[in-house]
């Protein structure tokens, strides 16, 4: 009896491991020192890193769900140079930016458990919501910490 028990923990177990394989492979996650480098690399050109990011980007992390189109990306820029990027964005509310694509892989750190649905506590007031015209992208930016948190639910960016 054991040995059955042991053997079906180990098949469970390989099961597992295979089905987060699947998902690590099918959403990639890529981390850029910074926007220049990203620019290299040609993920701005692929829409893994929108043009509106600051030139002055650093720690630069995104992930992309190749079967959704989904993206998930964050970095860290000066707080003027983050003020400048949302001028051209449009200014929202909590509840103008939370959607389902917000989940961000669970692996995919940092992003903030504010930002993990379900979305069971009261946002942070030190943040600014922002969603970007004429596409499916948000935005939320942590003033204080100078770090911006983008997504997108799928489609072009």
């Amino acid at each position: 009896m054991k040995k059955a028990v042991a053997i079906a923990a180990s098949i469970i177990a390989l099961l597992l491991a295979g089905f987060e394989a699947c998902v690590w492979y099918e959403t990639p996650t890529s981390a850029f020192p910074s926007f220049e480098a990203a620019r290299a690399a040609g993920a701005i050109e692929r829409g893994f890193v929108p043009a509106f990011v600051p030139t002055s980007a650093t720690q630069i992390k995104v992930a992309h769900a190749l079967d959704s189109g989904r993206i998930w990306l964050t970095f860290v820029a000066p707080e003027p140079d983050l003020h400048l990027m949302t001028s051209s964005l449009t200014a929202s509310g909590w509840s103008g930016v939370i959607t389902d694509s917000m989940r961000a892989p669970w692996w995919f750190r940092p992003w903030p458990r504010s930002l993990q649905p379900p979305l069971l506590i009261t946002p942070p007031a030190a943040l600014g919501y922002f969603t970007v015209p004429h596409s499916s992208l948000c935005a939320i930016v942590a003033w204080g910490e100078g770090r911006a948190y983008v997504w997108r639910g799928g489609g072009a960016v």
